[in-house]
């Protein structure tokens, strides 16, 4: 639809897709859940520092709201869609998804379904624990939503999220 069609062209549309981050949720994510204790969050935002992928600046900015002095990790290398390994102190800190840690041999435990992205953490090829992030639902999405279902229009949400955080 351009502007200036008539609105003949308009009745014509039989659905609406739409993008869930920055169209439905916010764009702000923010930790939700820390598993395996404050020292998960510590390593991992220190880990996380020098990226900048929004999910990284969260874990950063959680840490250093909570007065956390982070450390510089000595190397830190990025993998694009995985997550990022880092060396800090004699360690080797891995955060990221499922996918980056079993690439390393590290052993993932059978983990929950829940809402959110799940940044997993191990050190020295120990999984250790797990950061959940997640991005809040702007208030007037729902709304939106049914009002266009109500118009008689199918509605399609595209995301890379998984299919239990599409669905949350």
């Amino acid at each position: 639809f351009k502007s200036g069609q008539s609105m003949e062209a308009m009745a014509k549309i039989k659905a609406v897709v739409m993008d869930k981050t920055g169209t439905v949720t916010k764009g702000e994510f923010k930790v939700q859940q820390i598993a395996g204790g404050l020292d998960v969050l510590k390593l991992c935002a220190s880990c996380e520092q020098q990226s900048t992928h929004p999910i990284a600046q969260s874990i950063v900015a959680c840490a250093k709201k909570r007065g956390m002095t982070l450390t510089e990790p000595e190397t830190m290398e990025e993998f694009s869609g995985r997550g990022i390994r880092a060396k800090v102190g004699r360690s080797t800190v891995l955060c990221g998804n499922e996918r980056l840690l079993e690439e390393n041999g590290v052993e993932v435990p059978k983990l929950d379904a829940e809402y959110g992205t799940r940044v997993l953490v191990a050190v020295s090829g120990r999984f250790v624990g797990y950061i959940t992030i997640s991005d809040g639902i702007k208030p007037d999405a729902k709304d939106a939503v049914r009002q266009l279902k109500k118009a008689g229009l199918t509605t399609v949400m595209l995301t890379g999220d998984a299919e239990e955080a599409a669905k949350a």
